[in-house]
């Protein structure tokens, strides 16, 4: 009996003990194993969002298509999602607790699996064998407890496609018109190249600048060459749909929506309505947690809760009276005030006063290395007895030092951002 709040994916892999690629491949070759799969994946999706919205942690945030761990802009493997998890929690731990992802297109999967053409149904293998090796990865390192995994909405008519748009405030994308205006800019600025592989498929590979990273490629089973139209309206909905639908799930979840990357005719009108505390947070940018491997991110996260915690509450009440000043500034130039006001004083102080604390305390040293107490005062450090029979009052003078240094020391760990001074020490 499977959890019912339990990912698909992970349920499968405890059912069929798939804990290593061996075992994946000895499960990929069931039917038993194949037939569960596809019924756990349609089974669990079918779920509505609004059951699933009741069972989110406080403090969530939506990842976004290039951050959900779906897979959907590079290869489903544990390097690539690593370094997709470490962004995201990079861009939110410093806020939230804990970031919704998808994880691979129960559709797709779906399709996938029951396609009658080969090569489909042995990559949709070959890409759930990555997800399902990153999913024990994450289990292993304590991550897990990091994302939740709930679904997404994947399907829109065209008319809710463009209403959801226009709530969003994505004003290119308001009608089919202006549609239809994007796709020709694509059509007259973009370099298409298109070709066909030794399975009878079509890529086609688009260049421009405007596109994520500056191309985009799609492989489609067409029975002929399709148009460069056809490859640019292709072009357009598989970047903007998912953005869309992405929006759509915030809604229903009533969460905030992070992306890593956006094409810029995605671009929302930041004009409309105030700034939020959650808005805010999202632009937010913590240097110290940018490009720390996976590993490192959920260690200090374990070893540093206290701290973790105090920065939390004091970056978010930092936040909330930014935002009760400035509530008609964009979330970014609150951020950028968050910054300036608040993070980069009280770094600054606290560098300082540790600096401070060293240098007296290294000339108290020398003073009583000049007393011939330097060796009771190192063994003191080095839990050595002390055994000196001459020197004792200079001894005692310069453990007392010794001592204060260590409670000036500690009066500095308990800073509210005392945790990116630890961040800073693991970075470098």
């Amino acid at each position: 009996m499977s959890d019912a709040n339990e990912f698909w994916l992970q349920t499968w892999i405890k059912e069929f003990d798939v804990s290593s690629n061996g075992e994946f491949k000895k499960a990929a070759k069931s039917p038993t194993a194949i037939k569960r799969l596809f019924s756990l994946a349609t089974e669990k999706s079918s779920r509505n969002l609004e059951e699933h919205a009741t069972k989110l942690p406080a403090y969530s945030v939506l990842a976004g298509r290039s951050l959900d761990l779906s897979g959907a802009y590079h290869h489903s493997c544990t390097k690539c999602l690593s370094t997709e998890l470490s962004m995201l929690l990079a861009r939110t731990m410093h806020f939230f607790d804990r970031a919704i992802v998808s994880g691979p297109s129960v559709t797709e999967v779906a399709s996938g699996l029951q396609h009658k053409n080969l090569n489909i149904r042995e990559k949709t293998l070959w890409n759930l064998k990555g997800q399902v090796e990153f999913i024990n990865y994450i289990n292993k390192i304590g991550a897990a407890d990091t994302v939740t995994y709930a679904p997404k909405i994947e399907a829109y008519c065209d008319a809710c496609f463009h209403n959801w748009a226009k709530r969003a405030g994505i004003s290119a994308l308001e009608s089919e018109e202006q549609s239809e205006k994007i796709v020709e800019q694509l059509l007259n600025e973009a370099k298409f190249i298109t070709i066909r592989d030794r399975t009878g498929n079509w890529t086609s590979n688009v260049t421009h600048p405007n596109l994520i990273g500056g191309t985009w490629s799609r492989r489609r089973p067409y029975s002929r060459r399709p148009t460069r139209k056809k490859v640019a309206w292709d072009l357009f909905y598989g970047m903007s749909r998912p953005t869309i639908y992405d929006l759509s799930t915030a809604q229903h979840y009533k969460v905030p929506l992070l992306d890593a990357y956006q094409v810029k005719w995605m671009a929302t009108d930041s004009s409309r309505g105030k700034a939020s505390a959650d808005d805010v947070a999202l632009e937010l940018r913590i240097p110290q947690l940018s490009g720390l491997p996976l590993e490192d991110l959920i260690r200090i996260k374990q070893e540093e809760r206290d701290h973790l915690v105090r920065f939390q509450q004091a970056i978010s009440a930092a936040i909330r009276e930014m935002v009760s000043k400035r509530e008609m500034d964009s979330p970014s130039t609150i951020a950028a005030a968050v910054v300036r006001e608040y993070i980069e004083p009280e770094i600054a102080a606290m560098e300082a006063r540790m600096k401070s604390k060293q240098r007296a305390f290294g000339k108290k040293l020398a003073s009583a290395a000049a007393l011939g107490t330097l060796v009771t005062t190192v063994g003191a450090i080095q839990a050595v007895p002390l055994v000196l029979a001459t020197g004792v009052a200079a001894a005692a003078t310069s453990l007392t030092q010794l001592y204060k240094y260590f409670d000036d020391k500690s009066e500095i760990e308990t800073s509210d951002l005392y945790f990116i001074s630890r961040l800073s020490k693991i970075k470098h």
